[in-house]
């Protein structure tokens, strides 16, 4: 969602996501998201002032609690649940065999 204050002028819809995972759930064995603030953080640090940074680290960081803190009560007992994060490949980094690929999949409404 649009948030001029956030790095690149976005951020994650954390409703939005709840709502958009809760009906994957319902129809998917493997639902995969990526909130992408943790990574427009750590790109933005590499040219915002430390405190700025860091400031963009921790609403990120926030913003993932809620997300998570948000399925819990709805997922079945039997449900594995995995939550991981990290900054993006340092700008020099070179690409593995046949370069990033990303794949997009969203529920219909």
């Amino acid at each position: 969602m649009a948030d001029p204050a956030e790095p690149y002028g976005l951020r994650a819809d954390v409703d939005g996501y709840l709502a958009a995972t809760s009906r994957s759930l319902e129809r998917a064995d493997l639902v995969v998201v990526d909130l992408g603030d943790m990574n427009r953080a750590a790109w933005h640090a590499r040219v915002a002032a430390a405190n700025v940074a860091e400031g963009d680290r921790r609403r990120a960081l926030g913003r993932g609690d809620e997300y998570l803190a948000g399925l819990g009560p709805p997922l079945a007992p039997d449900t594995l649940l995995l939550g991981g994060g990290g900054p993006p490949p340092p700008p020099a980094a070179p690409l593995p065999p046949g370069g990033y690929e990303r794949a997009e999949v969203r529920a219909p409404p």
